[in-house]
């Protein structure tokens, strides 16, 4: 992990009018996925 991964992401960062609603999207749907995995990982034990 260098520093050199940094600042290729900050241009990726900046407001760009939808960027936050796609990342929000995302989180939403990775945290659903977590949870759907950790319920069916629940319901085998």
């Amino acid at each position: 992990m260098s520093d050199d991964s940094t600042p290729s992401r900050t241009p990726s960062e900046r407001p760009s009018r939808q960027p936050e609603n796609k990342q929000k999207r995302n989180l939403v749907f990775i945290a659903v996925l977590i949870a759907a995995l950790v319920y069916a990982f629940a319901g085998l034990s």
